[in-house]
């Protein structure tokens, strides 16, 4: 079976030197060299990993971190990057990165870690989350009251949002998990921005009458959880 990675480098001579390595155990390699063509690769192609620098032209690795996870990618993403600091690394593992390595590395090193995620099993995610009555469907980025069926009308952004929430109930996503979700692509994003996304999806919650609320957690993010009776 032929083994598809998506290598998301922008340093030629390192993508060219991990390409050579790859083909050593018949690994073939996708090179993209920026935040923006690694998420059209990944919204149209199948891939078996993704190996991550941080540092891209217009836009860090990280946005694309949150943008696979948020979107229910299934795809193992492995960080190599120069940054060694352990603050770094303990970051982007608990966002959800599945493994990291510091270059310069020793290619065996680097094999090694690559053949370990690929043995991994996947984890499927849900196809749709439940919650109070509400329903979202994680395929079809389709909100909707499952009582009656109805439909609860999102803009791509409040889409996202919910979704990411959604995949959480009851334990709370921080408001700068949401931030990169939402502007993966830009920068110098204040965090205060989601607030205005959080309000206007918020509301459109109460009037849907799905019997779920969003609540502010001081100083972390927010939490989606079951509206108490009465509320």
């Amino acid at each position: 079976m032929v083994v598809r990675i998506l290598l998301v480098e922008d340093a030629a001579e390192v993508s060219a030197a991990m390409v050579d390595l790859l083909a050593t155990r018949d690994h073939s390699a996708d090179v993209v060299t920026n935040v923006e063509d690694a998420i059209a690769m990944l919204s149209s192609d199948g891939f078996d990993l993704v190996v991550l620098d941080l540092n891209l032209p217009g836009g860090s690795g990280r946005g694309l971190l949150t943008f696979c996870k948020s979107n229910a990618i299934d795809v193992p993403i492995f960080v190599v990057s120069a940054r060694a600091d352990l603050e770094d690394r303990v970051a982007l593992l608990e966002s959800g990165a599945d493994d990291y390595l510091v270059k310069p590395f020793d290619p065996p090193e680097f094999l090694a870690r690559v053949g370990a995620l690929l043995r991994r099993p996947k984890e499927k995610a849900p196809a749709r989350t439940s919650l109070g009555l509400l329903t979202f469907d994680h395929d079809e980025r389709r909100a909707f009251q499952h009582r009656d069926g109805t439909d609860i009308h999102l803009t791509p952004r409040e889409r996202s949002v919910l979704a990411a929430l959604m995949l959480k109930p009851g334990v709370g996503v921080r408001k700068e998990v949401l931030t990169n979700l939402l502007f993966s692509l830009e920068t110098d994003v204040q965090v205060s921005v989601v607030e205005v996304y959080v309000s206007r999806l918020r509301s459109k919650l109460d009037r849907a009458n799905v019997a779920v609320n969003i609540r502010a957690i001081r100083g972390f993010g927010y939490r989606l959880e079951v509206a108490e009776t009465g509320s």
